[in-house]
């Protein structure tokens, strides 16, 4: 994503700028930016040199630099429009309702989720009155604007402190929401509802449980479990209570085998013997968890999907993986011991330890 602010989108953007307002020093612009500009920026890096450097090539007069950054997008896409609602939150806010109509239009062409955060947490009911109409908008990009705008935690953006805390104000649009006809909407209210369920995991189960008793269909169906992925991985019982499966399962592991000692880049393979200890089906949630050891010598744990299933009464089933151990830019590995647990419906059974050596 951050390389699509390079050189050449830049200039092209540069351009159109200078096509509107022929006072603009497309070249400076474009030099100054790019005097900056490396391999290791990252996105948002990006777009404050591009903001940066636009502020002193337009008239000092906002809503006339406005006028000009808006005219220049007409032929634009991509994550350079970014910079534009960037501009606005940074130097717009005395011009509340010319910003929030602005970022209205320009969801339209590349989302505005990141520029409203600044006006949320400024003046959140101010915002409300706006996302009031939003939310009936008959356009979906508004429509996800809303939700997507209104996530506590969206990865990247400035967090919502307030709504961390107390994310009920965010609970009327995403009802509104839930029904929406584009699975792109619904996805931003799951993703916003996961957000929350972080810090409030009652609240989310009590609004879908809620929802659900109203009018159950598939697609909520599909939302309730999106919702639910981090307090599925945690193994949270009012989570699993919502989703039908079995609480405190009746169950024993035999026949365990695992890798005890392995290199960066091989494969740890461990298999089992699910037994059941009931003549009832139950209904379970297979993961299984590798606790990573840390530069500092402590483990910290992370959650892979086994499998969701149905284990017949007084049956067995057969489970085994190979776990990939290679190299990936979201985690380091360090050499010594790890420890391997399967997670059955929120229970951690402890496997064993294996040794890994980077």
């Amino acid at each position: 994503m951050r390389n699509s602010i390079n050189k050449t989108s830049i200039s092209e953007f540069s351009l159109n700028i200078k096509k509107v307002y022929k006072d603009f020093d497309n070249i400076a612009f474009e030099r100054s930016i790019l005097r900056d500009l490396n391999g290791d920026t990252g996105l948002f890096e990006r777009l404050e040199l591009v903001t940066r450097e636009l502020k002193p090539r337009l008239p000092e007069d906002f809503p006339k630099s406005l006028e000009i950054l808006k005219q220049s997008i007409s032929d634009g896409r991509g994550f350079i429009i970014l910079s534009i609602s960037n501009y606005i939150s940074c130097y717009g806010l005395e011009y509340f309702d010319l910003f929030m109509v602005s970022l209205k239009e320009l969801t339209k062409i590349f989302t505005s989720e990141f520029a409203i955060r600044g006006f949320l947490i400024e003046d959140p009911e101010r915002c409300f009155k706006f996302l009031d109409k939003w939310v009936l908008s008959d356009n979906v990009d508004v429509r996800r604007l809303v939700s997507e705008g209104l996530r506590p935690r969206l990865p990247w953006g400035i967090r919502l402190q307030d709504f961390v805390k107390d994310p009920t104000p965010i609970i009327k649009y995403l009802t509104i929401l839930k029904d929406d006809k584009e699975l792109y909407v619904r996805r931003s209210v799951a993703n916003n509802l996961n957000d929350i369920a972080k810090d409030h995991p009652g609240l989310v189960v009590a609004t879908l449980k809620s929802w659900k008793e109203e009018n159950s269909s598939k697609e909520l169906d599909w939302i309730i479990r999106h919702s639910l992925r981090t307090l599925i991985k945690q193994g949270d019982q009012g989570t699993l209570e919502l989703l039908g499966y079995t609480i405190n399962p009746k169950y024993t592991l035999d026949s365990v085998s695992f890798t005890k000692r392995l290199k960066l880049g091989e494969s740890l393979s461990f298999s089992f013997d699910l037994k059941s200890e009931t003549d009832k089906n139950q209904k379970l949630v297979v993961d299984y968890v590798i606790y990573h050891k840390k530069a500092n010598g402590k483990k910290s744990p992370k959650v892979f999907k086994l499998k969701n299933m149905e284990l017949l009464g007084l049956k067995t089933a057969k489970i085994s993986r190979n776990h990939p151990n290679r190299p990936i830019s979201t985690r380091k590995y360090y050499s010594g011991e790890h420890t391997l647990y399967i997670k059955i419906n929120g229970e951690e059974i402890l496997i064993g330890n294996f040794d890994l050596q980077v």
